[in-house]
C-alpha cells in the first residue's frame, strides 16, 4: 500500500513539473476541438479552426457520426520542440521528431502532442497527424496500415483561411519511390 501511494505521488510530482517547464496555455475552442496553444490564443484559435476544416474534408471519405463524438478532441501544441520534448519525456521514455497522439480509452483524455514549426512544415504535421486521431476517436484500435495510409493521403491538404475550408491535394510523393523501385533490376 505503501509503494502505491508513493507511486501515485511520484507521478503528480512529475507531471506537476512537466506543467511548470511549460509556458503557459492559450485555450481555444471549436465545435469538434479543445486547442491548448503555448504560442497564444491566437494561435489557439487558428488551429482549432483548420482542425475543424481537415476534420470536415476527412469525414467526407470517412462518413462518421461527428454528432456522437464523446468528447472534444484534444490538441497541445508546444511553442517549441524543447518544450515538447521535455514534456513528452516525463510521460514517454522515447523522443520523438513529430507529433504524438496519446490515446487513452477514454477520448476526452486522448491527446495530440505537437509542437509549432514554420507554418507549412506545422500544417502538414496537423493534417497527417489529426486525422489519426480523428480516425480513433471512432475505430479503438484501427490496422496501422489504414493509420499510415490516411495520414499519407491527408498530409498535403491545404487550408484556406477566407472560406475555413480545405482542400485536398494529391499527395503523389511516394510515385518517385515506386518509380525508382521499378526501375531497379
Amino acid at each position: 500500500m505503501k509503494y502505491k501511494a508513493m507511486i501515485i505521488i511520484l507521478i503528480v510530482a512529475v507531471t506537476g513539473g512537466v506543467f511548470a517547464q511549460s509556458g503557459a496555455f492559450q485555450e481555444a475552442s471549436s465545435d469538434n476541438y479543445r486547442v491548448f496553444s503555448e504560442v497564444s490564443v491566437t494561435h489557439a484559435q487558428e488551429t482549432a479552426d483548420i482542425l475543424e476544416a481537415f476534420l470536415e474534408l476527412y469525414n467526407e471519405y470517412l462518413h462518421f457520426d461527428i454528432y456522437a463524438l464523446p468528447a472534444k478532441l484534444r490538441v497541445r501544441i508546444f511553442a517549441d520542440k524543447t518544450n515538447f520534448d521535455n514534456y513528452l519525456a516525463a510521460l514517454i521514455p522515447q523522443k520523438r521528431d513529430s507529433f504524438v497522439f496519446l490515446q487513452y480509452k477514454d477520448v476526452a483524455k486522448s491527446e495530440l502532442l505537437g509542437f509549432y514549426m514554420d507554418d507549412e512544415s506545422f500544417r502538414r504535421a496537423l493534417a497527417h497527424h489529426a486525422v489519426v486521431q480523428f480516425l480513433k476517436a471512432y475505430v479503438p484500435n484501427p490496422p496501422l496500415w489504414l493509420q499510415k495510409g490516411l495520414a499519407v493521403y491527408f498530409e498535403k491538404i491545404q487550408y484556406v483561411p477566407e472560406s475555413r475550408k480545405a482542400t485536398f491535394s494529391d499527395n503523389l510523393a511516394w510515385v518517385k519511390t515506386m518509380k525508382s523501385l521499378a526501375s531497379d533490376p
